[in-house]
């Protein structure tokens, strides 16, 4: 595209292809201002955090308080996995096979990760080593699996 002077614009010239893209923005999408740009986000709804621009000896405290942010977090998520392990025990369900469906064809044997499944001219599932969780149910062709409980 040529603007009335004969220069032209628009696609292919400078980084930008002509959409007011700049050098020296950087990364971050904003204009540096003293110490601090402003982070703006592509994504809307995310909220914009300062970006401040600190020596190697100013990051090291917060990087410790991040540390130590992130440790109450994974101590958080872990007590509720254990929670959410206890619970379901209560729970417990084990695959079941729908003799009419199953064609043997030996595909839950293959995906069960615990050995439970044992196929013969048809699946068999043992109990004892049935955790429930489903992958034979999920790669069954025929449908032949389904979830019950204990």
């Amino acid at each position: 595209m040529k603007r009335s002077d004969g220069r032209s614009f628009g696609r292919g010239r400078g980084m930008g292809g002509g959409r007011g893209i700049r050098r020296g923005r950087g990364i971050i999408g904003g204009m540096m201002s003293g110490s601090q740009a402003t982070q703006s986000s592509p994504i809307s709804g995310i909220a914009q955090q300062p970006f401040i621009v600190t020596t190697p000896g100013e990051k090291l405290p917060d990087l410790r308080a991040q540390a130590k942010d992130l440790e109450e977090q994974l101590r958080a998520i872990n007590t509720r996995i254990r929670e959410l392990e206890e619970s379901g025990k209560d729970f417990a369900s084990i695959a079941c096979v729908d003799s009419d469906r199953c064609t043997g064809c030996g595909i839950c044997e293959w995906v069960c990760p615990n050995g439970a499944i044992s196929v013969g001219g048809m699946a068999g599932i043992d109990s004892t080593k049935c955790t429930g969780c489903g992958h034979c149910i999920d790669k069954c062709p025929q449908g032949a699996l389904l979830l019950v409980k204990a």
